[in-house]
């Protein structure tokens, strides 16, 4: 008996990508000096747009699981309402789908 594998939902949960600390250890001039204290870093950006484009490749080009264009009725992205956070869930779906 040929046993077929069906996906019937994803769930990818990850925490947000690289951040400006909150504090300053290094006597520099700190993050919060510029406003910057605990928001995602260019590079933090970066890591989840290409965790997006990983999950593309997976689920999109290789099996077909999702719609290569995005569609609300496949497609659920939440957050905490934490600027970092959103900024990282935006970037990993514009991985998905651009």
């Amino acid at each position: 008996m040929i046993k077929h594998e069906q996906l019937l939902y994803i769930y990818d949960i990850v925490s947000h990508g690289s951040t400006y600390p909150k504090t300053n250890i290094s006597g520099a001039s700190s993050p919060s000096e510029k406003g910057l204290n605990g928001l995602i870093t260019p590079f933090g950006i970066r890591q989840m747009y290409l965790r997006g484009r990983e999950m593309r490749n997976r689920f999109i080009e290789n099996r077909q699981f999702l719609s290569p264009v995005y569609n609300p009725n496949e497609v659920n992205g939440l957050s905490i309402d934490e600027q970092s956070s959103v900024e990282s869930a935006q970037a990993h779906l514009a991985g998905l789908f651009y």
